[in-house]
C-alpha cells in the first residue's frame, strides 16, 4: 500500500486534496458568505507577484463514477513554475 502526500479536506461534500510540502501544509480559512462583496473573476488577473496578466483557470469535479465535469469551485492561475488561487465560486480573493 503506498502512502499518500497529501491531505484531504471537504468542502460541501466535495473532496479537495492538499499536497503537503516539507514545510507542511498550507492553511487557507474563508468563512460562508465572505466574498459576497468582492468582485466576480474575470477570464484574466493582473498578477500581484510579477505584473503581467495571467489566464485563469479552473478545474474539474470528479464525480463518483470517475467522470469528470467542469468546476468553477475554485480559479487559479499560473505564474512561472507556481500556481496562485485566485478565486473561490466565481468571485477574487
Amino acid at each position: 500500500m503506498r502512502e499518500r502526500s497529501d491531505c484531504c479536506v471537504s468542502d460541501l461534500g466535495k473532496l479537495l486534496y492538499l499536497p503537503i510540502t516539507q514545510e507542511g501544509l498550507k492553511m487557507l480559512a474563508i468563512g460562508n458568505d465572505e466574498l459576497e462583496s468582492n468582485s466576480e473573476i474575470g477570464e484574466t488577473i493582473q498578477c500581484k507577484h510579477c505584473g503581467k496578466v495571467h489566464k485563469i483557470k479552473y478545474g474539474d469535479e470528479v464525480l463518483s463514477d470517475g467522470t469528470r465535469k467542469p468546476s468553477k469551485l475554485l480559479s487559479f492561475y499560473n505564474c512561472g513554475d507556481k500556481t496562485y488561487l485566485a478565486g473561490i465560486k466565481g468571485k477574487a480573493i
